[in-house]
């Protein structure tokens, strides 16, 4: 075997050794399917072993072919990190310039053009371009690992409209200007559980927090009072303003989700608190209120 062929099997190996232990040691992306992570390294740990198995069976017919008499060098050459580095670089030494350089049969003003090979650097970014688009197919279009473009722009836009409550658009939404009618009560919904069904109840029955589904309310039971109170909490009886947490636009979302509990009848009420409030009939949208 040649010694540049034997020194090219061993940078395969060991570059294909060095990928399938970063990718057997990495964590995945957020949202990977863990069963083709799981199929990807043991696709890279089968193809390392048969690569072992490869060169280890040719080893071994090398071998038996120089006990049978065949003159095979089965040496490695020398190998400095300062030969390796020239070779790479394609640098030679300036005493093998004479056998390796032939200059062509022509030349211009004197300028002689050698018929040279590229530098191995050159050939090194060429087929790695070729192992780039091999793992760009199969991680974007075979595996589906990662979005392509215009899946993440979807998803940027998707996460853009979640985020408009917080933008401009609403900076002039509050206890005033929003509207029953904007709410967006699914939105609401969520926002309710996650950060006060833990005192109001899961229905809005009442535990820590008063009752939200019959019609007394403390401190006011139109829309824009419950916005208002949501806005900036009743610190004396332990509830905390959620300006600071909740952007307008979702202020408005769960205050419309509180209104729309009113009279749903949950399990387990807890008694009534504050003044009876009564819901005008011209308050469509607006939640304009009369208290009795």
């Amino acid at each position: 075997m040649k010694a540049k062929h034997k020194k090219l099997l061993a940078t395969a190996t060991l570059s294909f050794g060095g990928v399938g232990a970063v990718m057997a040691q990495s964590s995945p992306p957020p949202g990977l399917n863990s069963l083709v992570v799981t199929v990807v390294v043991a696709s890279v740990v089968v193809f390392l072993a048969m690569s072992a198995a490869l060169v280890g069976t040719t080893v071994l017919i090398l071998k038996l072919l120089k006990a049978r008499g065949l003159q095979i060098d089965l040496s490695l050459p020398e190998v400095s990190l300062g030969g390796v580095w020239e070779r790479f670089v394609g640098m030679r030494p300036a005493k093998k310039l004479a056998a390796i350089d032939t200059p062509l049969d022509h030349n211009y003003d004197g300028i002689i053009e050698l018929d040279n090979a590229a530098p191995p650097i050159f050939n090194f970014i060429f087929y790695g371009t070729i192992v780039f688009s091999i793992v760009y197919l199969l991680v974007y279009h075979v595996f589906d690992l990662r979005p392509l473009m215009i899946e993440e722009y979807k998803q940027e836009i998707a996460q853009a409209e979640l985020r408009k409550g917080s933008g401009e658009e609403v900076e002039t939404l509050n206890e005033t200007t929003a509207r029953m009618a904007d709410a967006d009560l699914s939105v609401g919904k969520d926002i309710y559980t996650a950060n006060c069904a833990a005192c109001h109840g899961n229905a809005g029955e009442g535990k820590v927090g008063p009752n939200l589904t019959d019609e007394y309310w403390i401190h006011g039971g139109s829309f824009h009072d419950v916005f208002k109170t949501i806005k900036y909490g009743v610190p004396s009886k332990g509830m905390i303003p959620w300006k600071s947490q909740l952007n307008a636009k979702q202020i408005q979302d769960v205050s419309g989700y509180v209104k729309s509990l009113a009279g749903t009848n949950p399990p387990n009420p807890k008694a009534p608190e504050g003044e009876k409030y009564v819901e005008a009939a011209s308050a469509a949208g607006d939640s304009t209120s009369v208290v009795n």
